[in-house]
């Protein structure tokens, strides 16, 4: 019994030594709603360029970057505090995003005919005409490329506003991604940039993928964006042809990722997943079944353990106005918003977090925040922690002793 106080001894120190010597890193993920269509963007881009060199993250996640314009800019501005980055690689093209003048312009006829304009939300004529297979069809033919440029907009005018300028000389420049970038302060490696897979020939109204690396002494950390209903749950789901709804479209994305990485641990997995539980009255459900999916393969969302407030947010100014907080199906009629935006941690590794926080969430001078999201901030303390308590696990080995000693005694 004195060998095995000894060795119990031993354990609780080593413990307290792993405990005092491990050094945090701060995750970070953020939607910087960078697409035309979202207010002032150009201003509040430039913004984000002096404030993301002054990031206390060691990790960060960012989405909806979408053309590489700025993506590079972002890269260049923040070299110095983020020397290493992942994103999807483009290659610029000599043609516009829209290439055929006569596709577009019976895909635009269709939609023109379809569905009523509407000059407060252009997107919505391209939500319906997307519903009708006729349309549908017309708009697979001008491609992905091109109906990147009609919803997220081109670097000048481009946009469902003035359609025929992603035809023209603004357009040749022209360059979308995923909206991805991962940027951080400690080496990566085994870089990976994908999309989702889906039916060969569909289109998106927003590509979606991921970015993933392995970051020294941590783990490997997956950026991505799930895809949503933008916000208009009357429409009904006009997502790629293989799924029925929004969150069986999640569920796909959310299966391929476990099946990539599940060799990788521990795993990671940040971005706007568009999809939380509520929290009382204050939080609405976003594809709770979903989080609930997640949570089964023993994940935990800081944002909903230690923040529990809403990062995309009817307070918000640059969120829709007719913006109503969650799925239509059991929403509070005073709720404040939805937690979409997550950092997941291994369930097991959850005593390594050591706290949570939002960001990004004041008024710039501008008059709006940075983004219509908010930012969100993990903590997390490298290296492994004891799962149990050593008090138990000196019960356990006692235990175990016991049973040893009784059959060496009966030998």
């Amino acid at each position: 019994m004195l060998k095995l106080l000894q060795l119990f001894s031993l354990a609780v120190t080593l413990y307290s030594s792993v405990s005092a010597t491990n050094s945090t890193v701060e995750l970070t993920t953020f939607n910087t709603a960078g697409a035309a269509l979202i207010g002032q963007w150009r201003e509040r881009f430039s913004v984000l360029l002096t404030e993301l060199p002054k990031s206390t993250a060691d990790v960060l996640c960012l989405q909806e970057v979408f053309l590489e314009t700025d993506i590079l800019a972002i890269v260049n501005a923040t070299s110095a505090t983020f020397p290493y980055h992942v994103r999807l690689e483009t290659h610029p093209s000599a043609t516009p995003p829209c290439d055929d003048a006569i596709a577009l312009q019976s895909a635009l006829g269709c939609m023109q005919t379809r569905c009523p304009s509407n000059d407060s939300d252009p997107v919505a004529p391209l939500l319906c005409s997307l519903l009708e297979e006729n349309c549908r069809s017309l708009f697979r033919a001008v491609g992905q490329r091109c109906l990147n440029c009609l919803v997220i907009g081109s670097p000048i005018t481009g946009s469902l506003n003035n359609p025929l300028s992603c035809l023209g000389d603004t357009g040749v420049s022209y360059v979308s991604t995923n909206g991805l970038l991962l940027l951080s302060k400690i080496p990566l490696s085994n870089a990976v940039a994908d999309s989702f897979n889906i039916a060969a020939g569909e289109i998106q109204l927003v590509p979606r993928g991921y970015l993933s690396a392995e970051v020294e002494n941590l783990g490997t950390v997956v950026c991505s964006h799930f895809p949503t209903y933008f916000r208009r749950p009357e429409i009904p789901y006009i997502g790629p042809v293989e799924f029925e709804s929004v969150e069986e479209e999640q569920n796909a994305y959310f299966q391929q990722l476990m099946n990539r990485y599940s060799s990788k641990s521990p795993l990671f997995l940040m971005g706007d997943y568009n999809h939380g539980p509520s929290i009382g009255n204050a939080v609405a459900a976003e594809f709770p079944r979903v989080y609930e999916k997640v949570l089964a393969q023993r994940y935990i969302s800081p944002a909903v353990t230690k923040v529990g407030l809403c990062t995309f947010c009817s307070e918000n100014v640059l969120v829709s106005s007719d913006y109503i907080p969650g799925t239509l199906a059991n929403r509070p009629t005073n709720s404040t918003g939805v937690i979409i935006d997550h950092i997941y941690i291994p369930s097991q590794l959850s005593s390594n977090v050591m706290g949570a926080r939002l960001i990004y969430d004041g008024v710039l001078p501008i008059g709006v925040p940075l983004s219509d999201h908010y930012g969100l901030s993990v903590t997390y303390q490298i290296g492994e922690t004891m799962a149990e308590d050593p008090i138990e696990m000196f019960e356990e080995w006692k235990s175990a002793f016991n049973v040893w000693k009784k059959n060496k005694e009966e030998c």
